[in-house]
C-alpha cells in the first residue's frame, strides 16, 4: 500500500484491528483467526508463539552467510592490504 492512502485514514482502533475476520495472529504457524484464538488458554498462545519464534529463527539462521574465523579474517584482510598496495 502506498504510504499516502495509509496515513489518510484514521489508525484503526486495536480492538476492531485484531477481530477482523482475516488476521491470522500466528501465521505462517496457524491458518486461525483471533477468533479462534481466543477461547485458548493463555499457556496455549504462548507455547504457539514460542514455536513460533523458534521456527522464525531457525528459518533466519538457514539463511545466514557462513562468517569466517578470526584467523581466516585476518589473513584475507591482510591479503587485500597487499594487492591495494
Amino acid at each position: 500500500m502506498d504510504i499516502d492512502t495509509i496515513t489518510a485514514q484514521p489508525p484503526p482502533a486495536a480492538a476492531e484491528f485484531m477481530r477482523r475476520p482475516g488476521n491470522m495472529p500466528i501465521w505462517p504457524l496457524s491458518q486461525k483467526n483471533f477468533e479462534s484464538w481466543a477461547g485458548r488458554s493463555k499457556q496455549d498462545i504462548r507455547d504457539a508463539l514460542m514455536t513460533k519464534t523458534k521456527a522464525d529463527m531457525a528459518v533466519r539462521k538457514s539463511f545466514a552467510v557462513a562468517r569466517e574465523s578470526e584467523s581466516e579474517e585476518k589473513e584475507h584482510h591482510g591479503l587485500q592490504q597487499q594487492h591495494d598496495a
